[in-house]
């Protein structure tokens, strides 16, 4: 796989196209990687809502 450059409305459309429950598991990883305490244990979603 190589790395390409995408820009903010290239992200956008890309995550358009994807069914809600990838965009849950996105939002998950965003957020555990980005914003949560370094003391916060990752916890995956769960899909059985």
């Amino acid at each position: 796989m190589t790395k390409q450059t995408k820009s903010a409305k290239e992200v956008m459309d890309l995550i358009q196209e994807m069914d809600n429950a990838e965009r849950w598991k996105l939002l998950n990883e965003l957020y555990y990687k980005h914003y949560s305490s370094p003391e916060e244990k990752y916890t995956e979603i769960a899909m059985d809502y």
